[in-house]
């Protein structure tokens, strides 16, 4: 991404949903490969 994040993480579900959708557009338009995750899959992936 133009901020050199991989990944976004949202608490909130909605807000989740909205930026799945633009990264999905984003990786269709060839203009990036953003994660998006919730902050309990985050947290999760960190206690692993």
């Amino acid at each position: 991404s133009g901020m050199g994040a991989d990944v976004i993480v949202s608490a909130c579900p909605s807000c989740k949903s909205n930026l799945q959708v633009a990264a999905a557009r984003l990786r269709k338009e060839k203009k990036g490969k953003m994660k998006v995750m919730d902050i309990t899959e985050l947290v999760a992936e960190a206690l692993v």
